[in-house]
């Protein structure tokens, strides 16, 4: 069985890599330290992506966002296997980042795309961003998004509790993919592959309250009519299994269907350091469900082979 999941290369924090025994950091950016690690904790693939808030909004800056050199440690084929990457993209220059994913994909071989939860301050479902998610769906490639915390209620969030992430993330995430929903964003490009972390935010813990707020203010109707309920859209897209608790991971495979999660961990921020156990023992899943989980749902997307 091979377990695939999504990792970030944080400048910040370090560098992370995933696999069935969770996500990792690594001292600086020495990250061919961390293969034989790797091995013998049983990871047979890892999925890179550069963290999201070094992209800097001045264009001046170049034309390519910082990717990580996989090759230059990939000593064989079988290393450069093992070691896919997600692109990260400057999605403040639309027209730019619709060059660059085509440039990434096609040209340097990466497996998908990462990105936050939002841009600058506007939300994915923008017009504007239509050519890029039109390039996505074209490509059929997987975009991961992982949020950067919900800059606007910064001073609520301040205090106790790391609520900035606690909070600020999920709710990050939920937001953008209420917009995606309600806006029509996923009508217009059904064949989008999103992959949300952390289980999705707080949207799915919360979904039918969707289904029913138009029929309560109709004058927040704004004229976009969506194919479908807002529910049944979370059934067409991914998420990570970081939701904590064998409950959680239950409710939220009955609302969006186990087939569309893939394993999570949010290392190295030590949020759960018993991924695969997670999985494994929570009642009520089926072994093919949990193979799924840990890895052939993921290995899909990529177009990686298990």
């Amino acid at each position: 069985m091979c377990s695939i999941a999504l990792s970030r290369l944080d400048m910040q924090h370090g560098v992370r890599y995933a696999g069935n025994v969770g996500i990792y950091r690594c001292k600086g950016l020495k990250m061919e330290r961390r293969t034989p690690e790797a091995r013998n904790d049983g990871c047979r693939c890892l999925v890179w992506s550069v963290q999201s808030v070094i992209i800097k909004s001045d264009i001046r800056r170049g034309a390519y966002a910082p990717s990580y050199p996989g090759d230059k440690h990939a000593k064989t084929k079988r290393d450069r296997q093992r070691r896919n990457r997600h692109h990260v993209y400057r999605l403040q220059f639309p027209d730019l980042a619709v060059q660059q994913l085509e440039h990434a994909i096609k040209t340097l071989h990466m497996c998908g795309v990462a990105v936050g939860a939002s841009v600058a301050g506007d939300e994915f479902s923008d017009p504007k961003f239509h050519p890029f998610w039109a390039k996505c769906e074209e490509l059929g490639i997987l975009i991961f998004i992982h949020p950067q915390s919900t800059p606007d209620l910064a001073p609520r969030l301040k205090g106790n509790g790391w609520l900035a992430n606690t909070i600020g993330n999920p709710l990050d995430t939920t937001i953008a993919l209420s917009h995606l929903i309600f806006e029509g964003t996923l009508d217009r490009f059904p064949g989008l592959k999103i992959c949300s972390a952390h289980g999705g935010g707080f949207l799915p813990s919360y979904a039918p309250r969707s289904d029913n707020s138009l029929c309560v203010a109709p004058d927040m109707d704004t004229g976009v009519k969506l194919k479908k309920k807002p529910t049944e859209y979370l059934r067409t897209m991914y998420y990570d299994t970081l939701v904590f608790t064998s409950e959680a991971l239950r409710h939220l495979a009955a609302e969006v269907g186990s087939s569309q999660l893939v394993i999570g961990t949010d290392h190295p921020i030590p949020w759960q350091d018993k991924s695969v156990d997670h999985i494994l023992n929570a009642p009520g899943f089926t072994d093919e469900e949990r193979r799924a989980m840990l890895g052939e749902t993921a290995a899909k997307l990529l177009g990686i082979k298990p």
